[in-house]
Formats: C-alpha cells, sequence, structure tokens
C-alpha cells in the first residue's frame, strides 16, 4: 500500500492530543456512557484507569528507557496537564525475538554518536541468552547480570527518565480479556480509551498487518458500539517518526547496558 494512503488511514483513528483532553473530559460527565463502558467491560476496569481523572497511556510489553518512551513521559511532563502519566506492562507475554520491540530488549541499539556525515554509530549490545529464553514469558526472562530482564529496563526507565511516571501491570487483565486473539482483545482494550485514558501510540508502516487486520476493525467496532472513537493520540509530532529510531536508546544508557553484557563475557573466561 502506498506510504501516504497509510499515513492517511493512521490519521483519521488519531485525535490532536489537545483535542482529545476537551473530549474526554466532556465524555466523563455524561454518566450513561461511563457506564455503559462499564457495563461492556463487566467493571473489569484495570486500577490505573479507574481513577477521579483520565491517565495519559503508553502500551508496552516491558518499559524501558528507549527514545519513544523518554519523549512520552518528558512531553507528558512539560504539558503540565496535571492528569496520571502512565505505562502498561504485560509480562506474560511470550519473548520472541522476531517481533522488534522484544528483540532490542534483550540487544539493544544504543546509539553512541555520530559520523562527521550526521549518520547515527549504533553499536548493538547483547544483555540476554536468546537460545535460552525464546518462548519464555518476560516475566521469566533473565539478564547476563543475573536481574530479571523486566527488573533491569524498568529501573533503567527509572535512572534516565526525566519527570514523573507510573507503571502498571497489566498481564493479569489480558489474561481475563481475550489473551491470544488479538482483534477480540483490542475491542475491550479500546473502550479503556473512551472515558479512562488517552493511548499515546506510533503506527508505523511496517505495522501495515496490524493496523488493517486487528486496529482498524477493533477501533471501527468500539467507535459503532460507543457512538464515539477511542482516544488515541500521536506519540511524536507527525514528520518526526523517521527523524531517529525511536527504538532505540541514548548514549546515556551505555554503561550500564555494557556492564551487564561484559558480565557474560567474564563468565565465558
Amino acid at each position: 500500500m502506498p506510504k501516504r494512503r497509510y499515513h492517511h488511514d493512521i490519521n483519521r483513528l488519531l485525535t490532536p492530543f489537545h483535542d482529545a483532553l476537551i473530549e474526554i473530559n466532556a465524555r466523563r460527565t455524561n454518566p450513561d456512557l461511563v457506564a455503559k463502558v462499564h457495563e461492556y467491560l463487566n467493571d473489569d476496569i484495570p486500577s490505573h484507569f479507574n481513577q477521579a481523572r483520565p491517565i495519559t497511556y503508553l502500551s508496552r510489553h516491558v518499559a524501558t528507557a528507549n527514545e519513544e518512551t523518554l519523549h512520552f513521559i518528558s512531553y507528558n511532563n512539560n504539558y503540565k496537564h496535571d492528569l496520571p502519566i502512565v505505562i502498561g506492562q504485560d509480562v506474560h507475554d511470550l519473548f520472541v525475538p522476531d517481533n522488534i520491540l522484544k528483540h532490542n530488549l534483550g540487544r539493544l541499539p544504543v546509539n553512541r554518536g555520530y559520523t562527521k556525515h550526521g549518520q547515527p554509530i549504533v553499536e548493538k549490545v547483547t544483555i540476554v541468552d536468546f537460545n535460552n529464553f525464546n518462548g519464555k514469558k518476560l516475566q521469566d526472562v533473565k539478564t547476563f547480570c543475573g536481574t530479571p530482564l523486566v527488573t533491569f529496563h524498568d529501573e533503567l526507565l527509572a535512572t534516565h527518565a526525566t519527570g514523573k511516571y507510573l507503571l502498571a501491570d497489566e498481564s493479569a487483565w489480558v489474561d481475563r480479556q481475550h489473551r491470544g486473539d488479538l482483534l477480540e482483545h483490542y475491542k475491550k482494550f479500546l473502550a479503556l480509551m473512551i472515558v479512562h485514558g488517552i493511548m499515546f501510540e506510533l503506527y508505523e508502516t511496517k505495522d501495515e498487518k496490524f493496523v488493517y487486520t486487528v486496529l482498524v476493525p477493533a477501533f471501527e467496532f468500539v467507535t459503532d458500539h460507543f457512538g464515539c472513537p477511542p482516544l488515541i493520540t500521536h506519540l511524536l509530532p507527525p514528520g518526526e517518526e523517521y527523524r531517529k529510531d525511536w527504538n532505540g536508546y541514548p548514549n546515556a544508557v551505555y554503561d550500564t547496558v555494557k556492564q551487564c553484557a561484559l558480565e557474560n563475557v567474564a563468565e565465558q573466561q
């Protein structure tokens, strides 16, 4: 599919953040709409969504100090909207290296600087035995330095994030809401973005299959069911998605990551 058509289709799903803030506050004054969401989800609203105020939200398998997550935290803190800033994790999901986001949790592409021509110098640092942990739950994966993979990345983020945020383990909720059936799960998941949260997301061209087989059908279902669309907003300003590898890591994390990798080298000597 032509890139222009794809971006057009994505943009029609997204609401500018300023507009989303106004819209979600208006929706929350509609008790019938709030009740309809609770009824649809059988009152199974994750506690971090079920607050006195809506949340700004990023969903990732594991929160980590990569460029996109650091941007999400700093953007929301700088916006000064006074809403909870939440990153949801699903540590029951499986560690499968053919998924680029999960692969990068175990082999981190760190930007070490730039060439004289302005090209990034990237060093990929491996902190996990891929052969040993392929197909295991993320919560069961250990790094070379002995720290659980999830803990390693959560602590890395805590060290390098600028601003407040909350982490939420959504694994049990995903288990209850059609884990393994992405389309049915997304119908439930996007219902949380009607009155409870505004989701930040970036849909790249490599996500095309997911977008057209899962996201769009679920989005349209939820919109039809509630009479208004789930609130999803741009994780990055339009055009910025190609400026850098947002799934990569800044040089600031290098010493910590490299030290973990070197512990594996020391064990083999």
